[in-house]
């Protein structure tokens, strides 16, 4: 289970490497509200929601407004214990899902029992009176070819699952008694304490989770988000009087009340009939009308502004956090000024500081973005800068530029034509926006419709119906240096303290009056510029082009290119994917080669990104992608109507490109940290990391990459970039809204006349042959241990494939009950399908922070061997379940437009071009038998011959005490 702490300082490293400048409105959009609604959009002018948003999920309320392509039907009801219910119909829905979002999390903890709420979350799991016996409802779920998980959040805990639509009814069954009577049995204290510890302990040296921790320690002492929020042994002690004991369940009769809860039902049955099923399930707990959580205390008072914070991250790289103390207006969703400031701070169009600094070689990106319930009452606006190392010795020259960027908008950059290019881009994205798969759009709801009325739950992130300029210029008045916090996450000399329970440490001091004086004047040689109209957004839609290519068909087979155009058959609309492929087996041939790839890919990346974000602001998308095999691609995505442009802006900056030493170096920089960085990330991922180099042919290893990457010459470079224009077949997908016509003038954008590879490469996978053992072991500077076994079929079949899936579905839960929950060797724990080329497989894995790998090795064993009892008992009608609900799920119309596109693209990668891997697959198991999955379980498992992979992290670094 994620304990998901709401983390900005981590979201704000991730998606500063995606090119999205708005950053945290972006997320809220794509992310929270994956959905969409009506067929008009209803942006007039009107004034935010006054009424109670309780009792607006009322039957009798008006339906959620949606964009013109959800086709799903929406219904709310209120139950009499008060239980807010969003039902959701999708007629071709396979599978259904169901979420239930409680209104308490981290910030309601007992001060005495600092993650509380995170241990109830896994207690809840572990049986209830009626279903006794831990994981029942997991066990359920995966035998039916569902999904499941829950997250501690600071101000709610959220619960979630999918599962075969037939079986939803039973499914509510076991959910609902978690919250009627889950048995909280002090049996699995002990254990359950364990794996919140396990939790813990994965993130107690990773730079998000500690940034995360500072964000409160560094802020109000008398907030509740300064105690630790995740819980370990310490916080969370097993006391013979049974305190602990008495205080979780006093959590659940405080909180876990119906009052407080929301839930979300998708699926395909009638929107009548999904609320009877909540009815039937949910209306009999009762509730005793509890009142919301305590108001929080203010996060940010004056006196915790005006402060310079040191942290020097475990990751390779430096970054540069301006933070603003703002208030919560989530309920002023019409007004996106936070937006609108957001849009303005993060462009990258020339005269920004994004442009310009990087420009001058002192920065690599900048984004920007609210985090404005940070606290509860209040939040942050943060502005994020990711440095360059010449940039980190000119911190002062950079704050100078933002601040004095700041006052620019302040003074000429709140305008109305700013506010309807936005508003537009707003009302187009929501137009166009189209729904998600049944769980994301279940679990994404429910926290939603805590605070934000029927009405517009799904439209709310596109409303900006009023243009508050007072309220943006009093804003941007507050973004001084004065009233900011500066972060310096980077190395420095200042005197530290310990981050408690984490393994770094930090440093506060305030901001000298020298210092602001300096930040607050304009910077030497730097001229600023507001940004100027879009000329790559469109107010219209493209038309929708006729259907005539049902499946990928040849439009263009010359030489030195090939195109492909396919029509979308279930999501016809404006939309296109337009994925362009240089075809070459060049950034393979070598490892100076791959490096001078992975290099020549860095350096375009970051000549488009201001491109990219353009793009991104006219609601496109523009990536430069890397495809398997090291071969550079170019993807757009959006209305078609300006692909055309986009593709030729692109090309333009590519042909143009000249290669100089500064581009390397900063490449060569900042491809270092990336690579140092591997180290870094948590123990179980980086397993997976080394399994998919180690399966690839060639094999490049981290290690050598890095030994390597100094000796790769400005010359070397330029060389492979000539040898690549030369080396390549333009290799093209084209999906969507476009002509044959289309597809091929966009194609002649991206041809490269001195392109002359005539035949295609795909990259290739080490040979999976009978007694294949490979075993990759490495120390690794943390303190856990992970072993990763892949066991592989030997004769590489889609049949030996929908097997192994097969045998992963009933396994899975065996593996995680044993090994996690009654043993609790570790929190990361799994059993998954792998696949190699054609050769399916099974890969187990734990992560333990106190066992050693022998231990975990020889149990990986006893589990294979004693589970092949429990394995061959599985009955007909249970093998029917599972088969039949993987085949539904494989059946089920795609949920939107790129899920569409996705089901091909991975056969033209893999030139497949029958474009039939998918139907062949559902073939392949719709044949299997419980026999032949019984027998498979054998050859797989239990056999010295079966092909094997084997990963070892060794934890080297001894875990300090509590």
């Amino acid at each position: 289970m994620n304990s998901l702490l709401a983390s900005f300082a981590y979201l704000s490293q991730y998606y500063l490497r995606m090119h999205n400048s708005i950053l945290l409105v972006v997320l809220f959009i794509a992310t929270s509200f994956g959905l969409a609604a009506c067929e008009t959009f209803e942006n007039t002018k009107r004034a935010n929601f006054k009424g109670n948003v309780a009792e607006s999920y009322s039957a009798d309320a008006p339906e959620p407004q949606k964009s013109p392509l959800d086709s799903r039907e929406y219904a709310t009801t209120i139950l009499d214990n008060g239980l807010r219910v969003l039902a959701v119909s999708d007629a071709d829905a396979a599978e259904g899902a169901i979420s239930v979002t409680v209104n308490a999390g981290s910030f309601q903890n007992p001060p005495e029992f600092p993650g509380l709420a995170h241990y109830l979350e896994h207690m809840l799991f572990l049986g209830t009176q009626r279903y006794p016996e831990p994981d029942a409802l997991i066990s359920f779920v995966d035998e039916n070819a569902g999904r499941w998980n829950a997250y501690t959040s600071s101000d709610h805990t959220n619960y979630f699952f999918s599962i075969d639509a037939k079986q939803m009814d039973k499914a509510l069954d076991y959910f609902s008694d978690y919250f009627r009577a889950p048995l909280l049995d002090p049996e699995y204290s002990d254990k359950e304490r364990n794996a919140v510890n396990s939790e813990w302990s994965i993130g107690r040296e990773q730079d998000g989770y500690m940034l995360n921790r500072l964000l409160y320690l560094t802020a109000n002492p008398a907030h509740p988000g300064v105690a630790l929020t995740v819980g370990n042994l310490e916080t969370l002690p097993n006391d013979k009087e049974g305190i602990l004991d008495s205080a979780l369940k006093e959590f659940f009769a405080r909180y876990y009340d119906p009052a407080l809860m929301t839930l979300a039902i998708v699926g395909p049955q009638t929107p009548d009939e999904l609320i009877r099923m909540v009815r039937d399930n949910f209306a009999d707990i009762p509730s005793t009308k509890v009142q919301p959580p305590a108001p929080l205390p203010k996060g940010l008072p004056e006196d915790q502004l005006g402060v310079a914070i040191y942290y020097e991250p475990k990751q390779a790289g430096r970054q540069l956090f301006i933070d603003f103390a703002i208030p919560n207006r989530k309920d002023a969703y019409f007004d996106k000024s936070y937006g609108y400031i957001a849009n303005l701070i993060g462009s990258e169009e020339p005269g920004a500081p994004a442009r310009v600094l990087r420009d001058q070689g002192l920065i690599n990106s900048l984004s920007s973005g609210p985090y404005e319930d940070a606290y509860g009452p209040d939040g942050i606006f943060r502005i994020t800068v990711d440095l360059t190392k010449k940039g980190a010795n000119e911190t002062d020259l950079i704050l100078q530029s933002v601040f004095a960027y700041i006052d620019l908008i302040r003074l000429k950059g709140i305008n109305e034509d700013y506010y309807e290019e936005y508003r537009s881009l707003l009302e187009k994205r929501f137009q166009t926006q189209e729904q998600s798969d049944p769980l994301g759009t279940a679990y994404s709801l429910t926290p939603k419709m805590r605070y934000l009325p029927a009405q517009d739950i799904l439209a709310a992130p596109y409303l900006y119906t009023a243009f508050d300029s007072q309220f943006i210029r009093k804003t941007l008045e507050g973004f001084s240096p004065k009233r900011s916090r500066i972060w310096y996450v980077m190395p420095h000399d200042k005197k530290t303290s310990a981050i408690p329970y984490y393994a770094g440490s930090f440093a506060v001091k305030r901001l000298e009056a020298r210092e602001l004086e300096k930040f607050d004047s304009p910077p030497d040689n730097i001229v600023l510029k507001l940004p100027p109209k879009n000329d790559l957004f469109s107010s219209t839609t493209a038309r929708t082009v006729a259907k005539n290519y049902v499946k990928p068909t040849l439009v263009r087979d010359s030489a030195h290119q090939k195109i492909w155009l396919t029509h979308a058959s279930e999501h016809r609309n404006e939309k296109g994917f337009y994925h362009a492929q240089f075809n070459s087996d060049l950034g393979e041939s070598s490892l100076q080669n791959k490096l001078s790839f992975m290099l020549l890919s860095k350096i375009l990346g970051e000549e488009l990104l201001s491109l990219s974000d353009k793009a991104y602001r006219a609601g496109l998308e523009l990536r430069v992608v890397n495809d398997p095999g090291s071969m550079l691609a170019f993807d757009i995505q959006g209305d078609t109507t300006k692909h055309l442009e986009l593709a030729k802006q692109t090309m333009a900056i590519y042909k143009s490109l000249n290669l100089d030493q500064i581009k390397l170096d900063r490449a060569r920089e900042a491809l270092l940290d990336d690579l140092k960085n591997l180290a870094q990330k948590r123990p179980f991922r980086q397993a997976y990391a080394v399994y998919n180099t180690v399966i690839q042919q060639p094999a490049f290893e981290t290690e050598a990459l890095i030994t390597a990457l100094p000796g790769i010459s400005l010359s070397a470079l330029q060389s492979f970039d000539r040898d690549y224009r030369t080396r390549h077949k333009l290799h093209v997908f084209a999906f969507g809204n476009y002509t044959k016509e289309d597809a091929l003038a966009i194609a002649d954008e991206f041809a490269l006349m001195s392109a002359k590879q005539d035949g295609l490469i795909k990259n290739g996978y080490i040979e999976v042959r009978p007694q294949l053992n490979l075993k990759h072991a490495r120390a690794i500077e943390q303190t856990d241990n992970v072993l990763l076994q892949a066991y592989l079929s030997s004769k590489g079949s889609l049949k030996e494939r929908a097997l192994a899936s097969l045998i992963s579905g009933f396994a899975r839960i065996a593996f995680f009950t044993e090994l996690r929950s009654n043993e609790q060797l570790g929190y990361a724990v799994s059993i998954s399908p792998t696949r190699i080329g054609e050769h399916g497989g099974l890969i187990m894995l734990v992560q333990s922070d106190h066992k050693n790998l022998e231990f975990l090795s020889n149990r990986f064993e006893r589990f294979r061997r004693e589970y092949a009892e429990d394995f061959a008992n599985i009955t007909v009608d249970k093998f029917n379940d599972l088969k039949s609900s993987q085949l539904n799920q494989l059946r089920e119309p795609a949920a939107n437009f790129s899920e569409e596109a996705s089901r091909y693209l991975d056969d033209f990668v893999k030139l497949k071009f029958t474009f039939d891997s998918r139907e062949k697959y559902i073939q392949a198991l719709e044949s299997t038998s419980l026999e032949e999955m019984l027998a498979a379980y054998k050859a797989l498992l239990l056999n010295d011959r079966t092909p094997k992979i084997q990963i070892e992290l060794q934890g080297t670094r001894r875990a300090e005490a509590l």
